[in-house]
């Protein structure tokens, strides 16, 4: 289904104001086979967290606002909620915090796939990855599918 129709299904579903506007549409990942895996998570309530470079240039979600995903054909899948903000250094995550991400099975695990993730991302967006870098983890709720 379409971004925009989707959106309004969910207004009207949920009895919320029409004029409501989500924080952004997208998917999870840089490619579209994460991007499936990922939504598979969030749809299975495995996923209830993402990890983002804090980039001063980027605007990020505050609490309670809304965020369409698409799956890898850019198709509305469902909606999350915001309900948690963290803003620390790569080096301070915890496997308490990165286990409500829903991917990995240890610390060990989490932190090689998003160095290679940040890299990767870091080379699209113009940013170094470091161990020292900010970085924003936003706790979510599936509230739409």
């Amino acid at each position: 289904m379409d971004i925009e129709t989707y959106w309004k299904d969910f207004l009207k579903n949920n009895n919320l104001n029409q004029d409501l506007k989500y924080f952004e549409a997208f998917s999870f990942g840089i490619n579209d086979s994460q991007a499936e895996e990922l939504l598979k998570l969030v749809l299975d309530g495995k996923k209830k967290a993402t990890t983002s470079a804090y980039l001063e240039e980027e605007k990020y979600p505050k609490i309670n606002d809304y965020s369409i995903v698409l799956d890898s054909k850019g198709q509305a899948s469902c909606i999350i909620q915001t309900k948690k903000i963290r803003i620390m250094t790569f080096k301070e995550m915890t496997f308490e915090i990165a286990k409500l991400e829903g991917e990995d099975e240890c610390l060990d695990t989490w932190i090689k796939n998003h160095v290679a993730f940040f890299k990767e991302e870091g080379e699209e967006k113009g940013y170094s990855f470091t161990y020292d870098m900010p970085i924003f983890f936003e706790e979510f709720e599936l509230v739409y599918k």
